[in-house]
């Protein structure tokens, strides 16, 4: 309901409190109905259900949320284990998916990330 909030709001529309509950009771089964039918048909995933990863510069390294590009990975394996690498850019986009509520993201392909050590190895 908050999207159609917003909607009513950029419409310049208001509502009564007791009004939004009617509301709210009458699009439930319509919405139901809707998630049923994307379901039945699989159109329950689609485009907007995904999000394109990346990692912003200056990031430090994390394992949960990125992986090595190979040559980071190889300056990974040589360095000292407690030290925390930063991210100088991604070389290989990750992607987000959408799970239940909009607020609830799951990533399923970890983005690829260059790591400021590799590149000062190389050097």
């Amino acid at each position: 309901m908050q999207g159609l909030d917003s909607i009513l709001d950029v419409a310049g529309w208001s509502i009564q409190e007791s009004d939004r509950r009617q509301l709210e009771m009458s699009l439930s089964p319509l919405f139901e109905a809707v998630k049923n039918l994307r379901k039945a048909i699989r159109e329950d995933i689609t485009s907007i259900d995904f999000e394109v990863a990346t990692i912003e510069a200056g990031t430090i390294f994390d394992t949960d949320h990125m992986e090595p590009h190979w040559m980071s990975s190889l300056f990974l394996e040589r360095r000292e284990e407690c030290t925390s690498e930063e991210v100088i850019g991604t070389t290989g986009l990750g992607l987000w998916v959408r799970k239940g509520h909009m607020l609830h993201h799951e990533m399923v392909v970890l983005p690829q990330v260059a790591l400021r050590g590799a590149e000062e190895s190389m050097t």
